[in-house]
């Protein structure tokens, strides 16, 4: 009798470890809104720094089972014990969620290198480069008391001395009265994308088209990254808004569209995934079809997914890299296209962390 409990823990034990192993491994996470770690492909070289353990970790931790249960449950306890912070996410005043960050990461040190490097290497293109803040840089008053939230705001302004970063700091915190970020999400509102596209139109001595110019939609119903990680109880969903600009074609590896909105993806849990219709390694905007067509090279994470819309209005062909699924070569294209412009847009955090920002070299 008195070895039931054992035997009853070792059977739990097993049927968790078989269920594990014969279940389908998942690629996205509609419960928490964002991909799932893989599991990593072994050699020598990433076993020797650490990084196949890490990733084998991260795979781990993202595939076991019934993972949703157990990041509910968590999210359950916490928020009914009063914490202002659980899975990573600190709750604020006024039903702001934030990601926790308190210092400078070893990664993004790098990732400035990096920029420098690519801002030699082709110097004699206008390049502009555009570190957006994050919502509790902009809202930091929203944050819990005593929060020793890194400041971005400052590391910005350093990284604008030293590389000439384009700063879209001053115009988001002097219109921070405006809803410009999601409360739920860590993605700019539409509202902050315009002005961060004002801020570029402005830098390039274009005019920027009036926000009351184009034909904003609107879909009820969002809740983002953070509240699916935090999962807060009584949290009222958001509304997100979009434009829908006219263009010839939108291709994303072998697809084409005609809209650079998703539809579908509007009525589903992943509302923000309807700009652009996601993230893609390359993809390519025709505008309209000129002789001699202006073209705008766009390096980006999803923050530039709500403003590149935008930029409809002023190039005929957009082409768009994002460095995380991005496999080709950055010399090639850059070389093989005559761009009047290049813009490097990343959000803070992401940019922090991002190690395919080494992608840049080659």
């Amino acid at each position: 009798m008195k070895n039931i409990p054992s035997k009853l823990f070792l059977l739990v034990l097993a049927a968790l470890f078989i269920a594990d192993t014969i279940k389908p491994v998942r690629a996205f996470s509609d419960f928490e809104k964002r991909a799932l770690a893989q599991f990593p492909r072994f050699d020598l070289s990433s076993l020797i720094d650490n990084d196949y353990t890490k990733d084998l970790e991260s795979y781990i931790n993202d595939q076991f089972f019934g993972r949703d249960f157990w990041v509910s449950l968590k999210s359950t306890i916490e928020d009914g014990l009063g914490k202002t912070e659980n899975n990573g996410i600190l709750i604020g005043s006024d039903k702001y969620l934030f990601e926790k960050k308190f210092t400078l990461s070893r990664q993004a040190i790098l990732n400035i290198g990096y920029l420098n490097e690519f801002k030699e290497l082709y110097a004699d293109f206008p390049l502009t480069i555009m570190l957006a803040p994050n919502s509790d840089a902009v809202y930091p008053e929203k944050l819990p008391i005593g929060t020793p939230q890194f400041d971005q705001i400052s590391q910005i302004k350093q990284w604008e001395d030293e590389l000439g970063l384009l700063n879209v700091s001053d115009k988001l915190l002097t219109h921070k009265e405006s809803s410009l970020y999601y409360l739920s999400d860590h993605h700019w509102t539409l509202d902050g994308a315009y002005l961060a596209y004002q801020a570029v139109m402005e830098s390039w001595g274009l005019i920027p088209m009036d926000l009351d110019s184009f034909d904003v939609k609107e879909v009820e119903g969002f809740l983002g990254t953070y509240y699916n990680k935090a999962r807060p109880k009584d949290y009222p969903p958001e509304i997100l808004k979009y434009i829908d600009p006219q263009i010839l074609s939108y291709l994303t590896g072998d697809k084409f569209n005609d809209s650079l909105i998703d539809k579908e993806a509007l009525g589903s849990s992943d509302k923000y995934g309807a700009f652009l219709h996601g993230n893609h390694g390359y993809a390519q905007i025709i505008v309209r079809e000129t002789l001699i067509p202006n073209r705008i090279l766009v390096i980006k994470d999803s923050y530039a997914n709500s403003l590149i819309p935008f930029l409809t209005s002023h190039f005929d062909v957009i082409d768009v890299v994002d460095l995380r699924h991005f496999n080709g070569s950055l010399k090639t294209l850059i070389s093989g296209s005559d761009y009047k412009q290049i813009l490097f847009l990343q959000n803070f955090n992401q940019f922090s962390l991002d190690v395919n920002v080494a992608k840049l070299r080659y």
